[in-house]
C-alpha cells in the first residue's frame, strides 16, 4: 500500500491510496481523518479514544465495599480528585466507579445503595445516591 497526499489549488488535500495497482482517492475531510487515526495508531504511539454514550444517566446498585478519595492527572495535565467507589452486587461481584470531588459522606460502608451518574472521561458526575 503506497498513501500520497496532494495539495490542490483551493488548499484542500487530496488523499490517494494505492491498493496494487488500484487508485482510491478520497476528498472528505472525515475520511482524511480516520485514515490519518488508523495509521498513527498503529504505530503503537498514538491512542485515539472515543466516549460512547456520552451525556445520558447510567444506574448502578449495591452494597458499598470500599470508598477512597483518590488523585490523578486529567486529559489536560491538571489534577483531578475523585472518590473510587467499590459496589458488590447480590451476584458477587465488585464494580468500582470514580466520581469527581470528594463523595465520601454520601457512601455508607455496608449499605445498599443506588446510584446515579454520567460518565466523563476522568471521573463521573454523581446525579445521586439512594441509601436503600
Amino acid at each position: 500500500m503506497l498513501i500520497v497526499i496532494r495539495a490542490k489549488a483551493n488548499h484542500l488535500l487530496s488523499l490517494e491510496l494505492f491498493f496494487w495497482g488500484t487508485v482510491i482517492m478520497m476528498r472528505s475531510p472525515f475520511l482524511h481523518l480516520m485514515t490519518l487515526c488508523l495509521l498513527l495508531t498503529g504505530c503503537g504511539q498514538i491512542f485515539v479514544g472515543f466516549v460512547s454514550n456520552p451525556g445520558f444517566p447510567t444506574t448502578a446498585s449495591g452494597t458499598v465495599v470500599t470508598v477512597q478519595l483518590l488523585s490523578t492527572n486529567g486529559p489536560n495535565g491538571v489534577s483531578v480528585t475523585f472518590t473510587a467507589v467499590t459496589l458488590n452486587n447480590n451476584t458477587g461481584f465488585s464494580s468500582t466507579f470514580d466520581f469527581c470531588g470528594d463523595q465520601r459522606s454520601r457512601f455508607p460502608i455496608n449499605q445498599q445503595v443506588r446510584v446515579e451518574f454520567i460518565s466523563g472521561v476522568t471521573c463521573s458526575t454523581l446525579n445521586g445516591v439512594l441509601v436503600l
